[in-house]
């Protein structure tokens, strides 16, 4: 019996999009920044339900115009992200394209030994969830392409550099998001 929602039931991918709806600038989330910083307040950078929500919609219309991803009822997708805001994206991507997301975590440099057991993994985890397609970001992309012992199309997310991008591309106002900390509200003016 395969796994379907409960009539009337909102899901998790619903709940992201009621936040960005009702309220986008609103903090979601901090994430690591990728380019370690000396100063410990600046390692983290902000990202609102609004900017989540944006990068899941794309990573969930690039699926969706996946010609691997189209002839299946409830496809599978490979998430091989490390963790952070393209993991994350891509997860609520997948729940926004109605896909089933398998996580796993991206390959790293290593020694001969740990690249044989990866693989190995990567066998058995491609063989039983028969993914109609991997997402991972551009950094792992190689060493994620090294793995696939099969055909199976690989796609590439940039969420973390987009809304970095987005993050840095305009005058920050007083109470934006930058100015929150976790369990804090925004200033009021005056």
């Amino acid at each position: 019996m395969q796994n379907q929602p409960v009539p009337g039931m909102p899901t998790v991918s619903d709940f992201l999009t009621f936040r960005a709806a009702q309220d986008p600038n609103r903090l979601a989330l901090r994430v690591e920044r990728p380019d370690r910083v000396e100063d410990w307040e600046d390692q983290y950078f902000p990202v609102t339900y609004g900017q989540l929500h944006a990068q899941a919609a794309a990573v969930a219309a690039s699926l969706m115009q996946a010609s691997s991803f189209s002839s299946e009822s409830q496809p599978r997708v490979l998430v091989a992200t490390p963790p952070g805001v393209d993991f994350i994206a891509s997860l609520f991507g997948c729940f926004l394209a109605g896909a089933v997301a398998v996580p796993i975590h991206p390959p790293t440099e290593s020694t001969r030994h740990q690249r044989k057991v990866r693989g190995e993994r990567w066998d058995k985890l491609l063989a039983d969830a028969n993914p109609s397609l991997v997402l991972t970001d551009a950094p792992s992309q190689e060493r994620v392409q090294k793995l696939l012992s099969r055909n199976v199309p690989l796609m590439t997310t940039n969420c973390t550099s987009e809304i970095l991008a987005m993050s840095n591309s305009g005058p920050e106002t007083e109470g934006s998001v930058s100015d929150r900390r976790p369990g804090s509200e925004p200033r009021s003016p005056g």
